[in-house]
Protein backbone atom coordinates (compact mmCIF):
# COMPACT_ATOMS: atom_id res chain seq x y z
CA UNK A 1 0.00 0.00 0.00
CA UNK A 2 1.32 3.37 -0.92
CA UNK A 3 1.05 5.85 1.94
CA UNK A 4 1.66 9.52 1.29
CA UNK A 5 0.59 12.94 2.37
CA UNK A 6 -2.24 14.19 0.19
CA UNK A 7 -4.02 17.46 -0.27
CA UNK A 8 -4.92 18.91 3.10
CA UNK A 9 -8.13 17.74 4.72
CA UNK A 10 -10.71 20.38 5.52
CA UNK A 11 -10.05 20.66 9.24
CA UNK A 12 -9.58 23.64 11.59
CA UNK A 13 -7.50 23.49 13.74
CA UNK A 14 -5.34 21.36 11.46
CA UNK A 15 -3.86 18.30 13.24
CA UNK A 16 -0.15 18.06 13.85
CA UNK A 17 0.02 14.64 12.16
CA UNK A 18 -2.06 13.64 9.14
CA UNK A 19 -1.35 10.66 6.91
CA UNK A 20 -3.66 9.91 4.00
CA UNK A 21 -3.90 7.07 1.51
CA UNK A 22 -4.51 8.29 -2.03
CA UNK A 23 -5.60 4.85 -3.27
CA UNK A 24 -8.67 4.67 -1.02
CA UNK A 25 -11.56 7.08 -0.55
CA UNK A 26 -15.17 6.80 0.55
CA UNK A 27 -18.05 8.78 2.02
CA UNK A 28 -17.18 9.19 5.70
CA UNK A 29 -20.85 9.77 6.50
CA UNK A 30 -21.48 6.05 5.90
CA UNK A 31 -18.69 4.82 8.17
CA UNK A 32 -19.21 2.87 11.40
CA UNK A 33 -17.66 4.20 14.60
CA UNK A 34 -15.53 2.54 17.28
CA UNK A 35 -14.38 4.35 20.43
CA UNK A 36 -11.24 3.14 22.21
CA UNK A 37 -10.09 4.50 25.54
CA UNK A 38 -6.28 4.61 25.56
CA UNK A 39 -4.41 5.78 28.68
CA UNK A 40 -1.22 6.34 26.66
CA UNK A 41 -2.82 9.33 24.94
CA UNK A 42 -2.35 12.66 26.74
CA UNK A 43 -5.37 14.65 28.06
CA UNK A 44 -7.40 16.54 25.42
CA UNK A 45 -5.58 14.65 22.67
CA UNK A 46 -6.85 12.05 20.23
CA UNK A 47 -6.07 9.68 17.38
CA UNK A 48 -8.47 8.94 14.52
CA UNK A 49 -8.06 6.05 12.07
CA UNK A 50 -10.30 5.83 9.02
CA UNK A 51 -10.08 2.93 6.55
CA UNK A 52 -13.07 3.99 4.43
CA UNK A 53 -15.33 1.56 6.30
CA UNK A 54 -14.83 2.38 9.96
CA UNK A 55 -13.72 5.33 12.07
CA UNK A 56 -11.69 4.42 15.15
CA UNK A 57 -11.39 7.18 17.75
CA UNK A 58 -8.76 6.73 20.45
CA UNK A 59 -8.67 9.02 23.50
CA UNK A 60 -7.81 9.10 27.21
CA UNK A 61 -10.41 11.56 28.47
CA UNK A 62 -13.84 12.84 27.45
CA UNK A 63 -12.40 16.11 26.14
CA UNK A 64 -10.18 14.24 23.69
CA UNK A 65 -13.16 12.18 22.54
CA UNK A 66 -15.22 15.34 22.09
CA UNK A 67 -12.49 17.09 20.05
CA UNK A 68 -12.13 14.05 17.81
CA UNK A 69 -15.87 14.18 17.12
CA UNK A 70 -15.62 17.90 16.27
CA UNK A 71 -12.92 16.99 13.77
CA UNK A 72 -15.12 14.32 12.23
CA UNK A 73 -18.04 16.77 12.06
CA UNK A 74 -15.91 19.02 9.86
CA UNK A 75 -14.78 16.15 7.64
CA UNK A 76 -18.37 15.07 7.09
CA UNK A 77 -18.90 18.27 5.11
CA UNK A 78 -16.42 16.96 2.55
CA UNK A 79 -18.32 13.69 2.09
CA UNK A 80 -15.88 11.46 0.25
CA UNK A 81 -12.44 11.58 1.89
CA UNK A 82 -9.35 9.37 1.59
CA UNK A 83 -8.37 6.88 4.23
CA UNK A 84 -6.35 8.62 6.93
CA UNK A 85 -4.70 8.56 10.31
CA UNK A 86 -4.87 11.73 12.41
CA UNK A 87 -3.10 12.53 15.67
CA UNK A 88 -3.41 15.82 17.51
CA UNK A 89 -2.76 17.45 20.88
CA UNK A 90 -2.98 21.13 21.91
CA UNK A 91 0.12 23.15 22.77
CA UNK A 92 -1.85 25.38 25.15
CA UNK A 93 -4.13 24.14 27.90
CA UNK A 94 -5.93 27.51 27.90
CA UNK A 95 -7.55 28.19 24.51
CA UNK A 96 -9.93 31.04 25.01
CA UNK A 97 -12.46 33.31 23.41
CA UNK A 98 -14.12 36.28 25.04
CA UNK A 99 -17.35 38.22 24.79
CA UNK A 100 -17.96 41.69 26.18
CA UNK A 101 -21.59 41.97 27.27
CA UNK A 102 -21.07 45.10 29.38
CA UNK A 103 -21.04 47.50 26.42
CA UNK A 104 -23.58 45.61 24.30
CA UNK A 105 -25.21 42.43 25.49
CA UNK A 106 -26.57 39.48 23.51
CA UNK A 107 -29.44 37.04 23.77
CA UNK A 108 -28.89 33.61 25.26
CA UNK A 109 -29.63 31.73 21.99
CA UNK A 110 -27.02 33.83 20.17
CA UNK A 111 -24.40 33.31 22.88
CA UNK A 112 -25.02 29.58 22.51
CA UNK A 113 -24.33 29.87 18.77
CA UNK A 114 -20.97 31.48 19.56
CA UNK A 115 -20.21 28.72 22.06
CA UNK A 116 -21.06 26.03 19.49
CA UNK A 117 -18.68 27.63 17.00
CA UNK A 118 -15.91 27.82 19.59
CA UNK A 119 -16.46 24.17 20.45
CA UNK A 120 -16.27 23.25 16.76
CA UNK A 121 -12.77 24.79 16.70
CA UNK A 122 -11.81 23.06 19.95
CA UNK A 123 -11.53 26.12 22.21
CA UNK A 124 -12.01 25.44 25.91
CA UNK A 125 -12.36 28.74 27.84
CA UNK A 126 -15.17 31.29 27.59
CA UNK A 127 -14.03 34.61 29.07
CA UNK A 128 -17.28 36.43 29.77
CA UNK A 129 -16.86 40.17 30.36
CA UNK A 130 -19.91 41.00 32.48
CA UNK A 131 -19.21 44.39 34.09
CA UNK A 132 -17.65 47.68 33.06
CA UNK A 133 -18.22 51.43 33.20
CA UNK A 134 -21.06 51.03 30.71
CA UNK A 135 -23.08 48.42 32.57
CA UNK A 136 -23.44 45.60 35.10
CA UNK A 137 -24.92 42.48 33.50
CA UNK A 138 -25.25 39.79 36.17
CA UNK A 139 -28.04 39.44 38.71
CA UNK A 140 -26.97 39.81 42.35
CA UNK A 141 -28.88 38.85 45.49
CA UNK A 142 -26.60 40.57 48.02
CA UNK A 143 -26.55 44.04 46.44
CA UNK A 144 -29.74 44.46 44.45
CA UNK A 145 -29.18 48.05 43.38
CA UNK A 146 -26.72 46.60 40.89
CA UNK A 147 -29.67 44.92 39.18
CA UNK A 148 -31.90 48.00 39.05
CA UNK A 149 -29.43 50.86 38.59
CA UNK A 150 -26.11 49.51 37.31
CA UNK A 151 -27.66 47.50 34.48
CA UNK A 152 -29.12 50.63 32.84
CA UNK A 153 -27.50 53.50 30.95
CA UNK A 154 -29.35 56.53 29.62
CA UNK A 155 -28.03 56.24 26.06
CA UNK A 156 -25.15 54.83 24.01
CA UNK A 157 -22.54 56.95 22.24
CA UNK A 158 -19.80 54.78 20.80
CA UNK A 159 -17.67 55.59 17.79
CA UNK A 160 -19.59 58.71 16.88
CA UNK A 161 -22.89 56.83 16.67
CA UNK A 162 -25.41 58.09 19.25
CA UNK A 163 -28.42 56.06 20.30
CA UNK A 164 -30.64 58.14 22.58
CA UNK A 165 -32.60 55.11 23.78
CA UNK A 166 -32.11 53.78 27.27
CA UNK A 167 -29.99 50.62 27.27
CA UNK A 168 -30.93 47.91 29.76
CA UNK A 169 -29.57 44.36 30.01
CA UNK A 170 -29.17 41.87 32.86
CA UNK A 171 -28.59 38.11 32.89
CA UNK A 172 -30.59 36.31 35.55
CA UNK A 173 -28.89 33.70 37.67
CA UNK A 174 -30.86 31.03 35.89
CA UNK A 175 -29.59 32.27 32.52
CA UNK A 176 -26.04 32.27 33.84
CA UNK A 177 -26.45 28.68 35.03
CA UNK A 178 -27.90 27.76 31.64
CA UNK A 179 -24.82 29.08 29.83
CA UNK A 180 -22.43 27.44 32.29
CA UNK A 181 -24.14 24.06 31.80
CA UNK A 182 -24.22 24.54 28.02
CA UNK A 183 -20.48 25.17 28.02
CA UNK A 184 -19.82 22.23 30.32
CA UNK A 185 -21.46 19.89 27.82
CA UNK A 186 -18.98 21.21 25.23
CA UNK A 187 -15.92 20.96 27.48
CA UNK A 188 -15.65 24.72 27.89
CA UNK A 189 -14.99 26.42 31.22
CA UNK A 190 -16.61 29.81 31.80
CA UNK A 191 -14.44 32.56 33.30
CA UNK A 192 -16.49 35.58 34.43
CA UNK A 193 -14.87 39.00 34.54
CA UNK A 194 -15.94 41.46 37.24
CA UNK A 195 -13.91 44.65 36.71
CA UNK A 196 -12.21 46.23 39.73
CA UNK A 197 -10.95 48.60 41.04
CA UNK A 198 -11.25 50.57 37.79
CA UNK A 199 -13.99 50.42 35.18
CA UNK A 200 -16.36 50.64 38.13
CA UNK A 201 -18.73 53.46 37.11
CA UNK A 202 -21.69 51.09 36.95
CA UNK A 203 -20.96 49.95 40.51
CA UNK A 204 -20.59 53.50 41.80
CA UNK A 205 -23.83 54.54 40.12
CA UNK A 206 -25.61 52.22 42.54
CA UNK A 207 -23.23 52.57 45.48
CA UNK A 208 -21.44 55.95 45.30
CA UNK A 209 -20.24 55.53 48.89
CA UNK A 210 -17.72 52.97 47.60
CA UNK A 211 -15.83 55.67 45.67
CA UNK A 212 -13.29 58.10 47.10
CA UNK A 213 -15.46 61.19 46.55
CA UNK A 214 -18.72 59.43 47.50
CA UNK A 215 -20.38 61.69 44.93
CA UNK A 216 -23.07 60.41 42.52
CA UNK A 217 -21.76 58.71 39.40
CA UNK A 218 -23.68 57.71 36.27
CA UNK A 219 -23.38 54.54 34.24
CA UNK A 220 -21.17 55.71 31.39
CA UNK A 221 -22.57 56.13 27.89
CA UNK A 222 -19.35 55.95 25.84
CA UNK A 223 -15.95 54.29 25.85
CA UNK A 224 -13.11 55.75 27.87
CA UNK A 225 -11.04 55.51 31.03
CA UNK A 226 -12.90 57.13 33.91
CA UNK A 227 -11.56 58.77 37.04
CA UNK A 228 -14.09 57.37 39.52
CA UNK A 229 -12.91 53.98 40.80
CA UNK A 230 -13.29 51.92 43.97
CA UNK A 231 -11.69 53.42 47.08
CA UNK A 232 -9.00 50.98 48.20
CA UNK A 233 -8.80 52.50 51.70
CA UNK A 234 -12.50 51.87 52.42
CA UNK A 235 -13.13 48.60 54.26
CA UNK A 236 -16.72 48.60 53.02
CA UNK A 237 -15.34 48.14 49.50
CA UNK A 238 -13.81 44.82 50.46
CA UNK A 239 -16.99 43.64 52.17
CA UNK A 240 -18.89 44.54 49.01
CA UNK A 241 -16.42 42.74 46.74
CA UNK A 242 -16.39 39.63 48.93
CA UNK A 243 -20.20 39.47 48.82
CA UNK A 244 -20.13 39.74 45.03
CA UNK A 245 -17.41 37.13 44.66
CA UNK A 246 -19.28 34.72 46.93
CA UNK A 247 -22.18 34.80 44.49
CA UNK A 248 -19.89 34.62 41.47
CA UNK A 249 -18.18 31.52 42.84
CA UNK A 250 -21.55 29.85 43.36
CA UNK A 251 -22.54 30.52 39.75
CA UNK A 252 -19.22 29.66 38.10
CA UNK A 253 -17.76 26.39 39.43
CA UNK A 254 -14.33 26.68 37.77
CA UNK A 255 -10.88 27.65 38.98
CA UNK A 256 -10.48 31.11 37.49
CA UNK A 257 -12.26 34.39 38.24
CA UNK A 258 -11.18 37.45 36.25
CA UNK A 259 -11.08 40.63 38.37
CA UNK A 260 -9.95 43.08 35.68
CA UNK A 261 -7.34 45.53 36.95
CA UNK A 262 -6.77 47.30 33.63
CA UNK A 263 -6.91 51.04 32.95
CA UNK A 264 -7.00 52.15 36.57
CA UNK A 265 -6.21 55.89 36.87
CA UNK A 266 -4.93 56.80 40.34
CA UNK A 267 -6.13 60.43 40.40
CA UNK A 268 -9.02 59.77 42.77
CA UNK A 269 -6.67 57.93 45.17
CA UNK A 270 -4.22 60.84 45.00
CA UNK A 271 -7.03 63.23 45.96
CA UNK A 272 -8.39 60.99 48.74
CA UNK A 273 -7.00 61.72 52.24
CA UNK A 274 -7.59 58.15 53.38
CA UNK A 275 -5.85 56.66 50.33
CA UNK A 276 -2.90 59.02 50.78
CA UNK A 277 -2.68 57.99 54.42
CA UNK A 278 -2.81 54.31 53.44
CA UNK A 279 0.02 54.79 50.95
CA UNK A 280 2.19 56.51 53.57
CA UNK A 281 1.48 53.98 56.31
CA UNK A 282 2.37 51.08 54.03
CA UNK A 283 5.48 52.84 52.73
CA UNK A 284 4.46 52.47 49.09
CA UNK A 285 6.55 54.13 46.40
CA UNK A 286 3.59 55.41 44.37
CA UNK A 287 -0.19 55.20 44.06
CA UNK A 288 0.01 52.40 41.50
CA UNK A 289 1.25 50.23 44.35
CA UNK A 290 -2.13 50.68 46.05
CA UNK A 291 -3.63 48.61 43.27
CA UNK A 292 -1.23 45.78 44.10
CA UNK A 293 -2.39 45.88 47.72
CA UNK A 294 -6.01 45.71 46.54
CA UNK A 295 -5.29 42.90 44.08
CA UNK A 296 -3.46 40.80 46.68
CA UNK A 297 -6.32 41.12 49.12
CA UNK A 298 -8.94 40.10 46.55
CA UNK A 299 -6.74 37.31 45.18
CA UNK A 300 -6.14 35.98 48.69
CA UNK A 301 -9.89 35.93 49.31
CA UNK A 302 -10.47 33.96 46.12
CA UNK A 303 -7.67 31.61 47.07
CA UNK A 304 -9.41 30.95 50.39
CA UNK A 305 -12.37 29.75 48.32
CA UNK A 306 -10.20 27.50 46.17
CA UNK A 307 -10.07 29.90 43.21
CA UNK A 308 -7.46 31.89 41.30
CA UNK A 309 -7.68 35.50 40.16
CA UNK A 310 -6.83 36.66 36.66
CA UNK A 311 -5.78 40.29 36.18
CA UNK A 312 -4.87 42.35 33.13
CA UNK A 313 -1.19 43.17 32.73
CA UNK A 314 -1.51 46.85 33.76
CA UNK A 315 -1.79 45.52 37.31
CA UNK A 316 1.98 44.98 37.11
CA UNK A 317 2.65 48.73 37.16
CA UNK A 318 2.62 48.85 40.94
CA UNK A 319 4.24 45.49 41.42
CA UNK A 320 2.41 42.26 42.08
CA UNK A 321 2.51 39.87 45.00
CA UNK A 322 4.22 36.57 44.36
CA UNK A 323 1.25 34.33 44.76
CA UNK A 324 0.07 31.17 43.13
CA UNK A 325 -3.40 32.73 43.31
CA UNK A 326 -2.83 35.24 40.50
CA UNK A 327 -2.48 34.91 36.74
CA UNK A 328 -1.65 37.77 34.38
CA UNK A 329 -3.42 38.26 31.07
CA UNK A 330 -1.42 40.39 28.67
CA UNK A 331 -3.22 42.62 26.21
CA UNK A 332 -1.54 46.03 25.95
CA UNK A 333 1.96 47.38 25.48
CA UNK A 334 5.25 45.52 25.50
CA UNK A 335 5.01 42.03 26.88
CA UNK A 336 8.42 41.94 28.54
CA UNK A 337 7.21 42.93 32.01
CA UNK A 338 4.57 40.21 31.93
CA UNK A 339 7.10 37.57 30.96
CA UNK A 340 9.68 38.80 33.46
CA UNK A 341 7.19 38.61 36.28
CA UNK A 342 6.10 35.16 35.21
CA UNK A 343 9.68 34.01 35.33
CA UNK A 344 10.52 35.38 38.79
CA UNK A 345 8.93 32.65 40.85
CA UNK A 346 9.29 28.94 41.11
CA UNK A 347 7.07 26.29 39.63
CA UNK A 348 4.35 26.78 42.21
CA UNK A 349 4.03 30.56 42.00
CA UNK A 350 4.63 31.22 38.35
CA UNK A 351 2.31 33.81 36.92
CA UNK A 352 0.84 32.43 33.77
CA UNK A 353 0.27 34.58 30.77
CA UNK A 354 -2.34 34.70 28.05
CA UNK A 355 -0.86 36.96 25.38
CA UNK A 356 -3.17 38.73 22.99
CA UNK A 357 -2.14 37.19 19.71
CA UNK A 358 -4.98 38.71 17.79
CA UNK A 359 -5.73 42.36 17.22
CA UNK A 360 -9.37 43.30 16.80
CA UNK A 361 -10.47 46.20 14.67
CA UNK A 362 -12.58 48.85 16.37
CA UNK A 363 -13.89 50.08 13.05
CA UNK A 364 -17.49 51.15 12.89
CA UNK A 365 -18.01 49.18 9.71
CA UNK A 366 -20.09 50.65 6.96
CA UNK A 367 -20.63 49.56 3.39
CA UNK A 368 -17.44 49.66 1.39
CA UNK A 369 -15.07 49.56 4.36
CA UNK A 370 -12.88 46.54 4.87
CA UNK A 371 -13.06 44.23 7.83
CA UNK A 372 -9.62 43.75 9.30
CA UNK A 373 -8.28 40.29 9.94
CA UNK A 374 -5.10 40.09 12.00
CA UNK A 375 -2.98 36.99 11.80
CA UNK A 376 -1.80 35.54 15.13
CA UNK A 377 1.66 36.76 16.09
CA UNK A 378 4.46 34.20 16.27
CA UNK A 379 7.37 36.29 17.53
CA UNK A 380 7.48 35.06 21.11
CA UNK A 381 10.92 33.75 21.90
CA UNK A 382 11.12 29.99 22.38
CA UNK A 383 12.82 30.51 25.74
CA UNK A 384 9.69 32.19 27.03
CA UNK A 385 7.19 29.65 25.82
CA UNK A 386 7.34 27.94 29.22
CA UNK A 387 5.69 31.00 30.77
CA UNK A 388 2.69 30.79 28.48
CA UNK A 389 -0.50 29.30 29.74
CA UNK A 390 -2.57 29.95 26.66
CA UNK A 391 -3.99 32.41 24.18
CA UNK A 392 -7.33 34.09 23.78
CA UNK A 393 -9.35 35.75 21.02
CA UNK A 394 -10.86 38.94 22.43
CA UNK A 395 -14.03 40.71 21.38
CA UNK A 396 -14.92 44.11 22.78
CA UNK A 397 -18.33 45.42 21.83
CA UNK A 398 -18.28 49.20 21.97
CA UNK A 399 -18.86 49.16 18.21
CA UNK A 400 -20.69 45.84 18.09
CA UNK A 401 -24.42 46.30 18.60
CA UNK A 402 -25.91 43.11 17.18
CA UNK A 403 -25.07 39.46 16.67
CA UNK A 404 -24.48 39.69 12.91
CA UNK A 405 -21.85 42.39 13.45
CA UNK A 406 -20.28 40.27 16.17
CA UNK A 407 -19.99 37.33 13.78
CA UNK A 408 -18.67 39.57 11.00
CA UNK A 409 -15.85 40.77 13.23
CA UNK A 410 -15.12 37.49 15.03
CA UNK A 411 -15.03 35.02 12.14
CA UNK A 412 -12.72 33.70 10.82
CA UNK A 413 -10.49 35.31 13.48
CA UNK A 414 -11.63 32.92 16.19
CA UNK A 415 -10.78 29.96 13.97
CA UNK A 416 -7.27 31.35 13.35
CA UNK A 417 -6.68 31.68 17.08
CA UNK A 418 -7.84 28.09 17.59
CA UNK A 419 -5.36 26.88 15.00
CA UNK A 420 -2.55 28.73 16.76
CA UNK A 421 -3.63 27.33 20.14
CA UNK A 422 -3.39 23.78 18.84
CA UNK A 423 -0.01 24.51 17.29
CA UNK A 424 -0.37 24.10 13.55
CA UNK A 425 1.67 26.53 11.44
CA UNK A 426 -0.29 27.50 8.38
CA UNK A 427 -0.34 29.95 5.52
CA UNK A 428 -3.14 32.44 5.12
CA UNK A 429 -4.07 30.92 1.74
CA UNK A 430 -4.15 27.42 3.13
CA UNK A 431 -6.23 28.51 6.13
CA UNK A 432 -8.68 30.40 3.90
CA UNK A 433 -9.32 27.36 1.72
CA UNK A 434 -10.05 25.13 4.67
CA UNK A 435 -12.25 27.73 6.33
CA UNK A 436 -14.26 28.11 3.11
CA UNK A 437 -15.07 24.38 3.20
CA UNK A 438 -16.13 24.51 6.86
CA UNK A 439 -18.04 27.79 6.67
CA UNK A 440 -21.39 26.09 5.78
CA UNK A 441 -21.45 24.56 9.28
CA UNK A 442 -21.33 28.06 10.74
CA UNK A 443 -23.95 29.35 8.32
CA UNK A 444 -26.35 26.58 9.30
CA UNK A 445 -25.87 27.62 12.93
CA UNK A 446 -26.77 31.24 12.22
CA UNK A 447 -23.22 32.59 12.05
CA UNK A 448 -22.20 34.74 9.08
CA UNK A 449 -18.42 35.25 8.89
CA UNK A 450 -16.88 38.23 7.12
CA UNK A 451 -16.64 37.48 3.39
CA UNK A 452 -13.19 37.04 1.89
CA UNK A 453 -13.37 40.38 0.09
CA UNK A 454 -13.71 42.17 3.44
CA UNK A 455 -10.63 40.64 5.09
CA UNK A 456 -7.36 42.48 5.19
CA UNK A 457 -4.12 41.50 6.88
CA UNK A 458 -2.52 44.98 6.81
CA UNK A 459 -2.28 46.21 10.45
CA UNK A 460 -1.65 49.81 9.31
CA UNK A 461 -5.29 50.00 8.32
CA UNK A 462 -6.15 49.85 12.03
CA UNK A 463 -4.35 53.06 12.96
CA UNK A 464 -7.12 55.61 12.24
CA UNK A 465 -9.65 53.45 14.08
CA UNK A 466 -7.43 52.98 17.13
CA UNK A 467 -6.80 56.74 17.32
CA UNK A 468 -10.52 57.32 17.12
CA UNK A 469 -11.16 54.70 19.77
CA UNK A 470 -8.76 56.21 22.31
CA UNK A 471 -9.63 59.86 21.66
CA UNK A 472 -10.93 61.49 24.82
CA UNK A 473 -9.34 58.90 27.06
CA UNK A 474 -8.03 59.99 30.46
CA UNK A 475 -4.87 58.10 29.59
CA UNK A 476 -3.36 59.36 26.30
CA UNK A 477 -0.36 57.08 26.82
CA UNK A 478 -2.73 54.18 26.21
CA UNK A 479 -2.62 54.85 22.48
CA UNK A 480 1.16 54.52 22.33
CA UNK A 481 1.11 51.44 24.54
CA UNK A 482 -1.60 49.86 22.44
CA UNK A 483 0.44 50.23 19.28
CA UNK A 484 3.76 49.28 20.92
CA UNK A 485 3.27 45.53 21.12
CA UNK A 486 6.60 43.74 21.47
Amino acid sequence: MTVMKMKMLNIIPYPKKVITNDSKAADINSAAFEFIEDSSISPESFRIEYDCKEVKICYSDESGKFYALQTIAQLKRSGKVPAFTIEDCPIYSYRGFSLDCARHSFKIPDIKKLIDAAALFRLNRFHWHLTDDQGWRIEMSSHKRLNKISSVRKKSAFGGVIDEHEYRALFTKEEIKEIVEYCKERHIEVIPEIDMPGHASAILAAYPELGCSKKPVEVQTKQGIYKNILCVSNENVYSFVYDILDEICELFPYEYIHIGGDETPTKSWEECPNCRKMKEELGLKDFNALQSVFTKRIADYLKSKGRKAIVWNESLKGGMPKADSVCVQHWMGGGNSSFEYAEKGGENNRIRLFPLLLRLSVRNDTAGKKHIISAPRRNIRTARQKSLFGIEAEMWTEYVRDFDTLCYRYFPRIAAIAETAWGYKTSYKDFTERFKAIEPILNENGIKPAPIKDRDLNPLLRVPDIIKFFSGSLNPKALKDHMDVK
